[in-house]
């Protein structure tokens, strides 16, 4: 079994990562691009797709991700930001949830995506908020206005939450440097129950951080 969307396939190591590698995903490395990976996101599952990056233990990894896919869209795609601290400063889902702002007043433009952008607002937001219709109906939106949705879910956590967020999403990036990482399979079990795509990128290093945003 092996890993299919690289230039060269990532062996599987084990019985759990075999089967979980029944879905079908690609393997970016560093050398790669998020935009190589938007293209073939897109390619696969059209405009509007709600994606959702996560990453096994760092939610800054996640949200680093996150941004470079949707720089990569060129406008195409927005932001939903839920792996950074909540700031009262700043209205987004939270508040939106709570009924505290309308939509337009909970999303912002960020000038260095040049996209679209909603972030998790002023309060932390917790399980039932992540199993919340109204979360699904929010992010629904945000796809369509925006032409896709991009959502850093930050560091991978049980809980129906979390769930609620891969089921509903179209396809999950995980934002790690092992392909075959047994946790890594389970959360891409979730997927193959489902029938839905992922993709694992591997996170650029700081010094090869605009590969990232390259063609």
């Amino acid at each position: 079994v092996a890993i299919a969307g690289s230039d060269d396939a990532c062996p599987a190591s084990s019985a759990a990562v075999d089967a979980a590698l029944r879905v079908e995903r690609g393997f970016v490395d560093h050398r790669g691009s998020a935009a190589r990976l938007m293209r073939e996101i897109r390619g696969e599952l059209g405009a509007r797709a709600r994606v959702v990056v996560v990453s096994i233990a760092d939610p800054a990894r996640a949200a680093g991700a996150a941004r470079a896919l949707v720089a990569a869209g060129q406008g195409d795609a927005g932001l939903v930001d839920l792996s950074g601290l909540a700031d009262p400063a700043v209205a987004g889902l939270a508040d939106l949830l709570d009924g505290e702002v309308t939509f337009s007043e909970a999303i912002h433009h960020d000038p260095e995506l040049d996209a679209w952008m909603l972030a998790g607002g002023g309060r932390p937001l917790d399980e039932l908020d992540l199993v919340d219709p109204a979360l699904a109906a929010t992010l629904d939106a945000c796809a369509l206005a925006w032409g896709g949705v991009v959502i850093a879910a930050g560091r991978l956590e049980a809980g129906e939450g979390q769930t609620a967020l891969f089921v509903g999403a179209d396809a999950i990036v995980i934002a790690e440097n092992d392909g075959a990482d047994p946790r890594v399979a389970r959360v891409l079990d979730v997927f193959l129950e489902a029938g839905r795509p992922a993709w694992v990128l591997e996170p650029a290093p700081a010094e090869e951080a605009d590969e990232m945003f390259a063609d």
